[in-house]
């Protein structure tokens, strides 16, 4: 069955967004098992949300971080400032605004 005239412009743009979310995911795919450590610092940590960004300087982009992937022993949070080795994913492109996730940060 062909589409209305009405429906076509929807449907053309639907197929369009699908394939390109496919492609993009298909990019994050291939490039998210490659994981490297690096050392940065904390750019600002929001308390009550529980997650901030860090930057680095191997990196093109600033870092999401939640506090569920702070490591060492009790409540830990980071402040502004503060040096941090992490390890470092693709993020799929543009979620939240940030490239990269961070992964096992250590406050050193």
């Amino acid at each position: 069955m062909l589409a209305s005239k009405s429906s076509l412009p929807s449907a053309v743009a639907g197929l369009g967004g699908r394939a390109r979310a496919r492609r993009e995911w298909d990019v994050y795919t291939q490039y998210s098992a490659i994981v490297q450590i690096v050392d940065g610092v904390c750019v600002w940590w929001s308390e009550d949300e529980g997650w901030g960004a860090l930057r680095s300087e191997a990196l093109e982009s600033d870092v999401f971080v939640h506090f569920s992937e702070l490591t060492g022993p009790g409540f830990l949070s980071l402040r502004p400032g503060q040096t941090v080795r992490f390890e470092v994913e693709p993020y799929p492109a543009g979620q939240d605004g940030y490239f990269f996730r961070a992964h096992s940060v250590t406050i050193i």
